[in-house]
């Protein structure tokens, strides 16, 4: 019997989060599943657009989401975007609905009540409001997912959520993609990237925004290179501060050292790197971390959210504190010394990662989540009521 399921998110940014979506639904149509996308907008310049997932088989649908607010603007505009999502529930036809991000899990709710599809949530980030008309218009439907051990303790402490309606799933990528490369393969990728192929490599992903914190890598590349150690750094990603960025490398003599690429793919980028670097402040649960520790580059990341799901200190990768070039600085130098060391985090790594990150795992565990909401006492009532409004809407 095919299953459909209906993801509902605000804004596809830069970030990893509609990178998960489509290795979400790579995952499920591999299952047999059919996966929609309901979406407002693109923000930022970046590949993961409607037509990206059209281009993969999952059908856009534009609803003009807004986010938690009292003025009148925002409440015309939400009865605009509950109207077309329920069209597109009737149109599309969805057992389920899948929220990503609080911000239009009111809708989901309303769609549950008015035509008894049922919905789950997946939080992706520990650090979200919980105050006021943000608390008010939190829904986390018949089961939670949380993907990191802070997001599953946001959902206890802050929003009351039962513990057995929460499933902790990590994000997880493709580890037929993300493999380690052939020797050639890693020099054809610093060569893409225009780097010098004998040099160590350090490399950052990420929006250039604030709180990634690129500037401590920069900071951390000059500390390093005052210890008398060669390296470059290759940062992929765009943002907000690109030009800032880039003057802080050029006030520094770096720019022959820090390679900024755009966005790339970042397979490409890891295949050119010995080093993945992660400063940022607030996170989730990285999805560069997955990515660079299934192809065996080891990282070195700051105790943001994901840290105690993704490393180990020593043995699958480094924790560094926030804020901290010196520190990031001194492990750099460390790793450049003691190869062997490095090579044996790169290891750990990759094995820890095939253990508990891959794309399959997700996959089977989400559907394990979808069955149990869809198989539960309540289920038949929702499909029925679903199924009622279907035919009501074919009628008229």
């Amino acid at each position: 019997m095919n299953r459909r399921v209906l993801m509902l998110i605000r804004i596809l940014d830069s970030g990893g989060v509609p990178v998960h979506l489509m290795e979400l639904a790579r995952g499920l149509q591999g299952r047999g599943w059919t996966v929609g996308l309901a979406v407002s907008s693109v923000a930022g310049d970046h590949p993961h657009d409607f037509t990206w997932f059209a281009a993969n088989n999952v059908p856009v649908f534009q609803v003009p989401f807004v986010g938690p607010s009292r003025s009148a603007r925002n409440v015309v505009g939400g009865v605009t975007a509950f109207a077309k999502l329920l069209m597109v529930c009737r149109r599309f036809r969805p057992d389920l609905l899948h929220v990503h991000f609080r911000s239009t899990s009111v809708y989901a709710r309303v769609v549950e009540m008015l035509m008894g599809i049922p919905f789950v949530s997946t939080l992706h980030s520990a650090v979200i409001s919980r105050h006021g008309v943000f608390r008010i218009a939190s829904h986390w439907g018949a089961r939670s997912i949380a993907v990191s051990q802070e997001t599953y303790c946001t959902l206890v402490e802050d929003f009351s959520v039962r513990q057995d309606r929460i499933s902790l799933i990590h994000n997880g990528a493709s580890e037929d993609h993300f493999r380690p490369p052939s020797g050639h393969e890693r020099r054809a990728a610093k060569v893409e990237l225009g780097l010098d192929p004998d040099l160590f490599t350090m490399c950052s992903l990420g929006r250039l925004e604030p709180d990634k914190r690129h500037v401590d890598v920069i900071d951390a590349l000059t500390l390093v290179r005052e210890r008398g150690h060669e390296l470059q750094c290759v940062i992929a990603g765009e943002g907000s501060l690109r030009a800032e960025l880039g003057a802080t490398v050029s006030e520094k003599g770096l720019e022959h050292a820090v390679h900024f690429v755009g966005y790339r793919e970042p397979r490409t980028v890891y295949w050119a790197a010995d080093l993945n670097v992660l400063a940022s402040l607030v996170e989730g649960f990285p999805m560069v971390v997955v990515e660079a520790m299934l192809t065996a580059v080891p990282t070195l990341r700051t105790p943001a959210a994901g840290t105690a799901d993704q490393i180990e200190h020593g043995r699958t990768g480094l924790v560094v504190n926030f804020t901290s070039p010196e520190q990031i600085a001194e492990l750099v130098v460390t790793l450049i010394e003691q190869p062997e060391f490095r090579l044996a985090l790169a290891r750990g790594a990759r094995e820890f990662a095939l253990e508990k990150f891959t794309a399959r795992t997700m996959t089977s565990r989400t559907l394990d989540v979808y069955a149990d909401v869809l198989t539960s006492p309540r289920a038949p009532s929702r499909r029925a009521a679903a199924k009622a409004s279907l035919v009501g809407h074919r009628s008229r």
